[in-house]
């Protein structure tokens, strides 16, 4: 830890981004296996929260459901067997309930950008145990509507997406673009969900042939977005989309 860092920690200790209690600034004490099997990072979370946070494991390995479901396998998932998904694999890190939604609420209404730091840490370890990560050639976030861009000022799934692809040296380019506004889809059913998302992205590039891509988001709930997003990549040559979500 740099001089100045630790002067910074002095002043302004970190904080655990769930909970809030402070963290103990270059201690290893109290740290826990993570249930991928990785050791929580220092200062991403506090023991507690690494411990109690309602994180998915057992999921289907393509559209992230909870699954008792081997790899391979996701042919058994019954939203896999309804839904033709244009991406061929997701994870996440939790379930998107208690203390990870009000986490995710205040980086994405809150205005607390900083979040991406420690939620991008922890999803980028949990992209690190998954088999088909060596494959990923490109990483590149779903973008926001420019009016709620706007409104908001930042793309959380960006801040995101540029934390992700420094932990894992993936480069990171904007491959994606709105082709149209939709509504929100907050308070739509799946069917409902899946039409306002319907052509809503285009590729920036159409030189992607072959390539193998990861797309972030902070959500995934019905699968409507990343379909949509994986559409237009495919539009642009790439072969596989990869889905990488904070919660479901």
């Amino acid at each position: 830890m740099s001089l100045l860092q630790t002067i910074f920690d002095l002043f302004f200790p970190p904080r655990c981004p769930f909970c809030l209690s402070f963290l103990a600034a270059g201690s290893g004490a109290g740290a826990v296996l993570l249930p991928w099997g990785k050791m929580q990072q220092e200062g991403a979370l506090c023991p507690r929260c690494a411990a109690a946070l309602p994180w998915l494991t057992g999921c289907c390995p393509r559209c992230a459901r909870p699954q008792a479901l081997p790899q391979g396998q996701e042919n058994g998932c019954p939203s896999c067997r309804t839904s033709q998904l244009a991406f061929t694999h997701s994870c996440v890190l939790g379930s998107y309930q208690g203390a990870l939604r009000q986490t995710l609420h205040r980086f994405k209404y809150g205005g607390e950008k900083s979040l991406a730091v420690p939620l991008g840490r922890l999803l980028a370890s949990r992209i690190s145990a998954m088999p088909w990560l060596p494959a990923v050639e490109l990483l590149t976030a779903v973008p926001l509507a420019l009016p709620r861009l706007r409104a908001r000022g930042y793309n959380q799934a960006a801040l995101l997406a540029g934390t992700v692809s420094r932990e894992l040296g993936i480069p990171g380019l904007p491959l994606l673009e709105r082709a149209r506004d939709t509504a929100s889809q907050t308070g739509l059913d799946r069917r409902q969900r899946w039409e306002n998302m319907h052509g809503a992205f285009s590729c920036l590039k159409d030189n992607l042939q072959g390539k193998h891509i990861l797309l972030v988001d902070d959500i995934l709930t019905s699968g409507a977005t990343a379909h949509a997003a994986s559409l237009a990549l495919k539009a642009g040559g790439a072969s596989v989309i990869s889905v990488a979500a904070i919660a479901r």
